[in-house]
Formats: structure tokens, sequence, C-alpha cells
């Protein structure tokens, strides 16, 4: 049985909440009808041994909260009570107004909002201010009040009418299942803790808990066996940055050994705790920044959310069973910022190789020396029965480099490694031209998948912002409904040359620069007049003689990519430069504009 102790804010909701507790076997309340005052009287009256939990509305569920040792659930206030209540007040066609405590004023602030609805609104932090905002607005010429019980009673000893916003059955009937949730979840979650540590206990993975003055908390048997002087205190080092960032994933050499380590921090009432998983990676010390080994976890939180909701990509998503299936290699073709590494991963993620290493080598960066240190080294995560190896950018590998990965695969036979590449640049051309070694382009190319530009996908441009808007606006706490509809136009008339990267960037920087809940056309048309390649058209060159040679470079770039339509290819010929040189110019001026 749960002990349930309601304090409402007025006799028809106890009423109410009387009778649809009978529909509840498992709940025994008592309720009384009661201001703030009343009810902390009430809470200090009858201990925590009388009752389970506290049911109350409003800033009153606030204050209980901090006055008493039981748990406090709030009766949620839904937008549908107001608005049905502020209908009421429409109906009587004379000046209203919004009276009632803060809890209840955000609704309906977030309801004018949405709705764009013009309403007065005030807000009553203690029942001592009551009598001047009564004495303002009767001066304005207000004679309806809608609002909570305190103001309503007010309204009515001023000789206004008044609209009590009521609870509905159903935000009731919500809260009780929330009750019982509650205490089954309290009961399952004890009984998870002691089964989430007897298996903590046997774990091969290193367990460690701190607070934040590096005092332990918890490490299991398996961290203590390797536990040392120096692996604690560079983890003691992450605090700092974990308070800030909130997770963390490196891999450190420590005592002659790598350490793989996943981080996090968690808040407990007002205690923050620092969570390290460890163990013992496989990654060599001679491993390149160029060569990343990305465990199942990792691979996850490296896809990219915006890969999916497109209409456009529906043909690779339908492909996508195919393609973990198969052992076919496959090469991935699209322009900077396709999201072809998201697909990689995806693959990796749905194949048979999910829990074996994804070894991600970035082709523009890698050196000859690096690879010789991976390969020349027995415990190397490439050397396991079964790894997926992704080419990033294969068509920027030097031909003496493209030999050594095809000796590699020659003499290692390549059955136990799912191949994996992408290019912005046809690999088949490039090998008729001597520019791609022909056995390692007939290696690669298996099942070939082409990702549409952003360009070509405008359609999309309105789904993919909804879905970035949800996630930056909850990433950045703010409250981002959408866009104007004459920004969506704008946006849309974008060519966007750097695809999904460049169009994350800008919506983040609007979310974060700009107040809710709508975005403008003078929002977004101030973030893109700022940010180089993204002009709706390329301006005439003209001679500046106070611009900068980075800043006619830039132009240079932004002019002959317009002219060959955003095809990066035919711009980086023209240039005279390399197709990776053209793409760390186009990557390097975003940075720079971003900062």
């Amino acid at each position: 049985m749960i002990r349930v102790l309601l304090i409402a804010p007025y006799a028809e909701m106890r009423d109410l909440a009387s009778e649809i507790a009978k529909e509840y076997p498992d709940i025994q309340l008592s309720s009384f009808v009661g201001n703030l005052d009343h009810a902390l009287d009430f809470a200090r009256t009858y201990p925590g041994q009388y009752f389970d939990v506290i049911l109350s509305r409003g800033g009153t569920t606030r204050i209980l909260a901090e006055h008493t040792c039981l748990p406090v659930i709030d009766i949620p206030l839904s937008v549908l009570d107001v608005l049905r209540t502020i209908k009421m007040a429409e109906m009587c066609q004379k000046r209203y107004a919004v009276v009632a405590h803060e809890a209840v004023c955000s609704v309906v602030r977030a309801l004018c909002a949405i709705l764009r609805m013009d309403i007065e609104i005030h807000a009553v932090p203690s029942e001592n201010t009551l009598s001047s905002i009564f004495s303002t607005l009767k001066h304005e010429g207000i004679d309806v009040i809608v609002g909570d019980a305190i103001a309503v009673e007010a309204a009515q000893q001023n000789g206004m009418q008044g609209f009590l916003i009521t609870t509905s059955s159903d935000e009731i009937r919500r809260t009780f299942d929330n009750v019982q949730q509650f205490f089954q979840n309290a009961a399952q979650m004890q009984a998870l803790n002691s089964a989430i540590r007897a298996s903590v206990e046997v774990s091969s993975d290193g367990l460690l808990v701190m607070d934040r003055n590096a005092q332990i908390i918890y490490s299991n048997p398996a961290f203590n066996d390797f536990a040392s002087t120096n692996l604690f205190r560079y983890l003691s080092s992450l605090i700092p940055a974990l308070s800030i960032q909130k997770k963390t994933h490196c891999l450190k050499l420590i005592d002659n050994t790598f350490f793989d380590i996943n981080a996090a921090s968690h808040t407990e009432g007002c205690t923050e705790y620092y969570s390290f998983k460890v163990f013992v990676s496989s990654r060599s010390s001679g491993l390149d920044a160029s060569i990343i080994v990305e465990n199942p976890d990792t691979v996850a939180k490296n896809i990219n959310f915006f890969f999916t909701g497109s209409d456009y990509l529906a043909p690779v998503s339908q492909m996508l069973s195919l393609l973990c299936r198969s052992a076919a290699p496959i090469i991935i073709y699209g322009e900077l910022g396709t999201e072809k590494s998201s697909l990689a991963r995806m693959i990796h993620q749905g194949s048979s190789y999910s829990s074996d290493p994804f070894i991600l080598i970035e082709c523009d960066q890698i050196t000859e020396k690096a690879w010789d240190s991976m390969v020349g080294n027995s415990s190397c995560s490439i050397y396991r029965s079964h790894c997926t190896l992704f080419l990033q950018n294969c068509h920027a590998l030097s031909l003496s480099l493209q030999g050594k990965i095809e000796s590699f695969f020659a003499a290692s036979g390549a059955n136990r490694i799912r191949l994996i590449s992408s290019s912005t640049i046809d690999l088949s051309e490039m090998a008729r031209n001597g520019s791609f070694f022909f056995p390692l382009h007939n290696r690669l190319t298996g099942m070939i998948i082409n990702m549409p530009s952003l360009k070509e996908r405008r359609s999309d441009i309105p789904t993919l912002a909804s879905f970035c808007i949800a996630h930056y606006s909850t990433l950045l706490k703010k409250d981002i409904i959408g866009f104007d509809p004459d920004a969506i136009e704008l946006r849309q008339a974008v060519d966007w040359p750097l695809n999904i990267g460049q169009f994350q960037n800008v919506i983040q920087q609007m979310i974060e620069r700009y107040p809710g809940p709508y975005l403008t056309k003078k929002n977004v048309a101030a973030i893109l007049a700022a940010i180089p390649h993204c002009s709706q058209s390329a301006a005439p060159f003209q001679l500046d003689k106070t611009s900068s040679l980075e800043d006619y470079e830039r132009r240079i770039i932004d002019a002959v990519l317009h002219d060959e339509n955003m095809n990066q290819a035919s711009a980086a010929k023209r240039l005279g430069i390399s197709r990776s040189t053209l793409w760390r110019k186009l990557r390097s001026s975003l940075s720079s504009s971003s900062n």
C-alpha cells in the first residue's frame, strides 16, 4: 500500500482526486485543501513515517520539496487546462489578465509563444504582492481574472470575475499512475542495483567512481588489479574537464600500456560523481592520429543523427540491410560533408563485425611511416580475427602508399577484413589516368554507393532542419520551435557546398544566438552572410586593396566553385590544386568563420 498525502489548492480538486483514488487499490489517499503556508504547516506536522509521498500543484510542490524529506510529485497543469480556462474568459467579451504563481504563468507564456497570443500576465511571488497587482489591473480596466485559487479568491474580494484554472481528471489519473510507477521503479532499481553490483564485481573491465575531490567511492577488483599511481593521477586530472563536457573517451599510454578510457560525470542530489571504465587496449604506441580504432559504443556515438530523416536517402536506407549482410567491399562516393563516414559506421554496426573494431584511416593525413608502424605490430587491432577497415578519402593516398596497402592485403589475405572506402573523386577515372594503383582500385571497388549533396536534396531541408532544431534545442537548453515561412525559403535557396556539416553548424549558431520560439528571416540572413560559401550567388570579383591575401583566395575559390556548379573536382582542376588541398582550404575557411 502506497500512503499518499494530497495538498489540494481548491476543494473540487480534493473531491475529484478522492473519487479517482478509488480506482487505485494500491493507493491510500489522505487529502486536505490549503494554500502554501497551510501546506508547509501540515507537512511539518506529519513526518515521513505517516506517508510515502506528497502530491501537490505548482509553486506549492517546489516549496514542499525544499522542506520535507519525502518525495514530492507535481500534479501537472496541462496546456489544455490553461487554454480551456482562457477560452471561457474570452467568451465574457471583457478585458482579462492571467494572475497566478510563476509555475502557471510559465505555461501561459509558452502557450502565447506557440499560438502567438497577446495576454497580460502577472506572476505572484507572494500573497503580499496581490493587493498592488489588483490595484494596477483595476486601474487598467481589467474586469476578469484567469488564475489559480489564491488569485481567483483575491479577484472576488476586489469585485472582479475570476476563472479558476482547474486540473482535469486525466492529469490526476496520470499523476496516480506516476506514483505507482515511481514506487515500482524504486523496487526494481533496488533489485537492479544489487544485480549490477554483482556483475561489476566480476567484470573484466576496470570500473572506478570518484567524487569531486578525487576521493575513491568505489573500485571493482579488475581495476584494482592494474591500478597504479600514474593511472590514478591521470584519471584524477580528467575531473575538471568532465565537470563541463560531461563525457570523454581517450586512449592513453601509461607505464608502457595503452588504456582505453571512457569517463563520465553524473549528479546525484547536490553531489557530482565521476565514473571511469578502463581496460587495456590492443592499440599499440605506434598508431598515429590518422588511425582511429573505435569500439562498438564509439561507433554508435559517431553516427550523425542527421543521416536519418531523409526521403531522398530512402534508397540508401533500403539497401542498408543488403550492405550489412554482404562481405563485398564497398566504396561510397559523395561530396565533402555528405556523411559517408556515418554510412560506413552504420554498415559496420549492422554487420556480423559489429562487436569487432572499426578502424578508420584518414587517408589525407596518414603517412607511410604511420601505416608501416600499424601493420608492423602484431598486437594491432587490424590483426584481430575480424575487423572493418574504413579508408576515408582514399583518393588522397599517395601512389607509393597505395602500393603498400595493396601488398598488405595481397600478403595477409583480406577475407577477415571488411573493406569500406570513401572518395569525392571517381577512382576509375584516377586509375585510368595512372593516379590510382589499379590493383587497389579493383580490390576496393565492389558495391558502389553514391551519397547525394544537400543541393540535390533541397526538398529534405525542412525535415532535416526540424531534426537539427530538436537536437540542438535540447543540447543547448533552448526553446526553439522552428522557422518563420520566409526564413525557410531563404535557407532553401542556399547551395550548401560543404553539405551536412555546414548546415548543422549554421543551425547550431542560430539556436545559440537567437531567442525563440521562432527563427526569423533576419536571423537566418545574418548568420548566412557571415559564413563563406553560403551565398546564394557568387559576387563579381573586384579588387579591394584593403583585403588580405587570404580574403582574395577565399573569394576566388567561391567564384570558381560557383562557376563549376559546386563541383569540387572540377573546381580543384581549374584552380590547379589537388582535391584534398581544396577540401582543406574549404574546411579551414569554414572553421575560421565560425570562431
